[in-house]
């Protein structure tokens, strides 16, 4: 009997893909895929995208994305939450990637970064703490 519904694909042996990456979340404006997903939305107020992971799951450099994210939210009348990434374990590691976020972003009213990450405890290892991206919680 085949498997159906919503598992069907990991009764079937299936994964969940491989991680996205920049570029997916950048998208394509005339496929409307990524960020451009949002076009066909009439509003949205915040714009929050988690840390990239790649296939290690170690964190992806996204600096790049954040210029765009935060200009398409100015043109939306949005506002992006930037969440720091893990390497910034002190101001002082932060600062030349702060500076570069700005550079890139300026310093509009559509964007702010939450540093540093936040400590929580993890149920899902037996409440062991751990670091988490901010965002979520904001």
């Amino acid at each position: 009997m085949a498997a159906t519904g919503e598992n069907s694909a990991r009764d079937a042996g299936g994964g969940d893909g491989a991680p996205p990456t920049v570029e997916d979340v950048l998208g394509d404006p005339d496929r409307r895929t990524g960020l451009r997903a949002l076009d066909d939305v009439d509003l949205f107020n915040l714009l929050c995208i988690p840390p990239l992971l790649d296939e290690d799951l170690a964190e992806i450099d996204a600096l790049s994305l954040w210029p765009v994210a935060a200009q398409y939210c100015a043109e939306r009348r949005a506002f992006l939450l930037v969440d720091p990434p893990a390497a910034w374990r002190s101001y002082k590691d932060a600062r030349g990637g702060i500076r570069a976020l700005v550079a890139g972003i300026g310093h509009g009213a559509n964007a702010a970064l939450h540093f540093p990450r936040l400590v929580t405890d993890d149920p899902a290892a037996k409440n062991r703490t751990r670091e988490v991206a901010p965002g979520g919680a904001i």
